[in-house]
């Protein structure tokens, strides 16, 4: 074999061995999870601008659960009927409430069950629909329960599934 030779495959042989080392490294960092998608997405809870919502968690203690609280910051109280939560675009069943709240102030919605088994680990999204009586005094000053006054809330919750509350 020639010099010319020589020196052509020492320079096709280092660099294979340079360019296999490259994919190994690049295969154990992507083995890792640390490049998934779901490290990217961030928790969430909002359901409307003037409607809070907090301390939302996604746990599975067996069966998915489901935690949150929502805060009324609309400038005037509200009476809440129903919460309807929605897992992939499925009911995931609702949660009466008839529960008057009252400006400024909390409710919690704690341990519902979203009747879906979610794999622990993985970011899921729920989404939330809240009907509600508004007991603004200009409009309901009663406060009451007729439909003339209801109107519906859509929201979001993303969270990852945890195994315990």
């Amino acid at each position: 074999m020639s010099k010319k030779g020589q020196a052509a495959m020492e320079y096709l042989v280092t660099y294979s061995w340079a360019l296999l080392l490259l994919v190994i490294v690049t295969v154990a960092i992507l083995s890792t999870g640390i490049f998934s998608p779901s490290q990217f997405i961030r928790e969430e809870c909002s359901i409307h601008p003037d409607i809070g919502c907090s301390g939302a968690q996604i746990y599975n203690d067996g069966n998915t659960k489901i935690n949150f609280r929502i805060t009324n910051n609309l400038g005037y109280d509200i009476h809440v009927k129903e919460i309807i939560f929605y897992v992939k675009g499925e009911s995931a069943g609702k949660e009466t409430k008839n529960k008057k709240i009252t400006q400024g102030m909390y409710d919690e919605t704690s341990k519902h069950d979203l009747g879906v088994e979610l794999p622990l680990g993985t970011m899921q999204r729920v989404d939330v629909e809240i009907t509600y009586y508004t007991c603004a005094p200009e409009v309901n000053p009663g406060c009451t329960t007729d439909s003339d006054f209801e109107h519906l809330m859509v929201g979001r919750i993303i969270g990852r599934v945890s195994e315990v509350e």
